[in-house]
């Protein structure tokens, strides 16, 4: 939620290092959600893709909202999904 900071911290601090500890090096999207509240907006785009780039991992923006880049959310999921299974079978 791009709207409140303390759920990008959340998301960070404690989702992503529980998943890592129960699924190991899996690959991740870091989603900043409700950007039709750009009014509201305390996360920017910039420090979003900041701190993807730190985590190597990917940054995108959504809207469930009005429905905007949901879709290709999903598919950038699946696809890092297809090269970590490519990688994992080598």
């Amino acid at each position: 939620d791009v709207t409140k900071r303390e759920t990008f911290d959340e998301a960070i601090d404690f989702w992503l290092k529980d998943a890592q500890k129960e699924l190991g090096n899996i690959p991740f999207v870091l989603i900043g959600n409700k950007i039709d509240l750009e009014e509201d907006r305390v996360i920017t785009k910039e420090e979003g893709s900041n701190k993807a780039k730190e985590l190597k991992s990917f940054f995108t923006e959504t809207s469930a909202l009005r429905n905007i880049n949901v879709q290709d959310t999903f598919k950038i999921i699946g696809i890092g999904l297809f090269f970590q299974h490519i990688e994992e079978n080598k």
